[in-house]
Parts: C-alpha cells; sequence; structure tokens
C-alpha cells in the first residue's frame, strides 16, 4: 500500500510540474507564480461563502425535520475542494473547482463519502479486541490462565462492576485501604 501511495505522489508531481511548465511558458513566471497564490485565496474565499449557503440549507432542512444526505455530501465536497484549491499547482486547483460547482458537488461528495464509508466498513469489519480476549460482556476466556485447573471456563459470573470474578487464583478481591 505505501509503494502504492509513493507512485501516486510521484505521478501527481510529475504532472503538477507538467501543468506548471505549460502555465509557465504560456503568461511567464512571475504571473504562474502569483496565480498559485491567488488560487488558494480563492479556495478559500470560495469554502466561506459557499459553506456558508450549504450551512443555511442545511439548518433549514434540519429545522423542517428532514436531513437531506445531499447536504452532507455538499459540505464534504467543498472541504475536499477547499483543501485541493489549497495545495499548490494547477491541476489540484481545476479538481478543487470542480468540488465547487453546485451539480457536481453532490455527485463528487456522495463518491466520496461512499468510498470513506467502504474503507471505513472494511477496517473494522473485524473486531479488533477479539485478539485481545475482550469482549462486549468483558475479558473473555482466553484472557484466563490456560495452566490453571482451578479456574472454570464456565464460570464467568460477573461482578457488580462489570469484571469477572474469577481470572486467576492470583487475583485477591477487596476493599482498597490507604496507609498515612
Amino acid at each position: 500500500m505505501a509503494l502504492y501511495g509513493l507512485l501516486l505522489f510521484i505521478i501527481y508531481g510529475w504532472v503538477e510540474f507538467e501543468a506548471m511548465a505549460a502555465v509557465v511558458d504560456s503568461v511567464g513566471g512571475l504571473l504562474a507564480f502569483l496565480g498559485i497564490f491567488a488560487t488558494a485565496i480563492a479556495g478559500i474565499q470560495l469554502l466561506r461563502s459557499q459553506s456558508a449557503a450549504m450551512m443555511a440549507h442545511f439548518r433549514a432542512d434540519l429545522a423542517a425535520g428532514k436531513v437531506k444526505s445531499d447536504a452532507i455530501a455538499g459540505s464534504l465536497s467543498l472541504v475536499v475542494g477547499a483543501i485541493l484549491m489549497v495545495l499548490p499547482g494547477y491541476v489540484t486547483d481545476a479538481m478543487g473547482l470542480l468540488c465547487f460547482v453546485p451539480g457536481l458537488r453532490t455527485i463528487i461528495g456522495h463518491f466520496l463519502a461512499s468510498h470513506i464509508s467502504l474503507r471505513s466498513a472494511s477496517r473494522f469489519s473485524q473486531n479488533p479486541f477479539s485478539r485481545s480476549g475482550f469482549t462486549a460482556g468483558g475479558f473473555g476466556s482466553s484472557f484466563q490462565d490456560k495452566n490453571d485447573d482451578n479456574v472454570d471456563a464456565g464460570a464467568q459470573a460477573e461482578a457488580p462492576r462489570g469484571r469477572p470474578t474469577s481470572l486467576s487464583p492470583d487475583i485477591i478481591e477487596g476493599e482498597f485501604e490507604e496507609k498515612k
């Protein structure tokens, strides 16, 4: 996966360099350099104005008792578009501007949201605590000492505080008293 990221970064750099060279050839170096700052400022201004309008629509929908996924997708697209506009380069600025177009904004937002939800669903489909022995009810039987014959695997009665009562014979339960 890291190799794909490195390859993508190299391709991104090459494409941005070629686009910058084409812009420098057509308008000159100083204007091309100033254009990068102008597009970053424009991206921030677009984010401010478009997000204010999106939030007004979102609040109106929320007050009416209906929340549309288009509003959430549109705001996600605005954030991604602003990040792309702030990144230096003309190709990322063009992609960022596409994220601000109202018709494309919801399409791009839904696409991004579906990819984010698919990645998070596949990442968290396995219980990360199952390998350590922690389950929803407390520590599972994998936490117990396997060589101990005194501890019954079925005797996992819950203590009042939600802890197992008999994990190992080395555990002594009682009240803690601090000596002064």
